[in-house]
């Protein structure tokens, strides 16, 4: 009579494996979303550690504005893989969703940094000059991630620290194949709050991500009063919606960044004096229904400065 004790460790490890899989999907079937994701971690992590399945729960509850649940699930995160760039990126997230944007930079800054170390182990160096192309998809994390560490960087006036990360940003583009700027690719999203829990958010491409680089890029310039670079830079965004090549079908997404481009636009003609140059811009702008509360806001600082000037904006 065989011991029960005398069973293979790794036929033990198969059926839990099997069982948790089993569990994860009949929890997905019930509804029971967090026991679902609990258990395929479980799972993953008999095969090999990582913290995706707890970071993909995570997100659903960032998604839903449940930012206590999510960062309890991120410390479970974290347990497994405090490596994984992710991790620090969804902090950084949740961090700028509280207000909190001396700890969201330090996160995001964080999470560039783990992120230019997980490609530097696939032989990749983001910050070379010359070299081969970059395969889209190794590459679009850390664009979103700088893009997200430079706006923060930014609003709290490290001009400078926002222009570096975004720099690494523009020298990823000129490494990218003219047919993978145009490749969407999940990878590029990082966690957003949502009115609609089921909301799916668009992949972005490159170009887009670069777009919403080069409109940072722009304001940080303003920040350093580089005036001309800045001009260029949002001209340059709000052309591109014009230029894009007809394989991207993202005008929407597009317009987004070149409204804050406008805005960036009217800001500069301003600080120069140029208060009937700044007015046009303004007109141009008008009032978008697509604008998010902080370009709204935006937009009515600059025409209460407007208005004090004595120029009236049309609303």
């Amino acid at each position: 009579m065989r011991r029960l004790g005398s069973k293979k460790p790794w036929i033990l490890i198969l059926n839990f494996f099997k069982a948790a899989q089993r569990l994860s999907t009949i929890a997905h079937n019930i509804g029971q979303t967090h026991l679902a994701y609990e258990a395929q971690s479980i799972a993953t992590n008999l095969v090999q550690t990582s913290a995706a399945p707890m970071l993909k729960l995570s997100w659903i509850e960032f998604g839903r504005t449940g930012y206590h649940a999510s960062n309890k699930v991120l410390n479970v995160a974290a347990a497994l893989d405090p490596s994984d760039p992710r991790v620090a990126a969804f902090r950084g997230a949740l961090a700028r969703e509280k207000g909190d944007h001396v700890l969201a930079e330090s996160w995001f800054v964080a999470a560039a940094a783990l992120e230019e170390v997980r490609l530097s182990f696939l032989g990749l160096n983001v910050r070379e000059k010359d070299g081969g192309e970059f395969h889209p998809d190794d590459i679009f994390r850390l664009l979103a991630i700088n893009n997200a560490a430079a706006t923060e960087s930014s609003q709290r006036g490290n001009f400078r620290r926002s222009l570096r990360l975004l720099d690494v940003n523009f020298n990823i583009y000129r490494r990218t194949s003219q047919e993978s700027k145009s490749t969407k690719s999940p990878y590029g999203l990082l966690p957003e709050p949502f009115e609609d829990a089921q909301h799916v958010p668009e992949a972005p491409t490159i170009e887009t991500l670069i777009v919403w680089s080069t409109v940072r890029a722009g304001q940080a310039n303003v920040g350093l009063k580089r005036y001309d670079k800045a001009m260029n830079q949002f001209e340059w965004a709000l052309d591109f919606e014009s230029r894009k090549p007809p394989t991207i079908d993202q005008s929407l997404v597009l317009r987004v960044p070149g409204m804050w481009a406008r805005l960036g636009m009217v800001d500069i003609e301003l600080q120069r004096g140029n208060v009937q140059a700044a007015s046009h811009r303004m007109e141009s702008y008008g009032h978008p229904s697509i604008a998010i509360p902080a370009m709204m806001a935006e937009a009515d600082r600059l025409r209460d400065v407007l208005k004090g000037l004595g120029v009236r904006t049309g609303g």
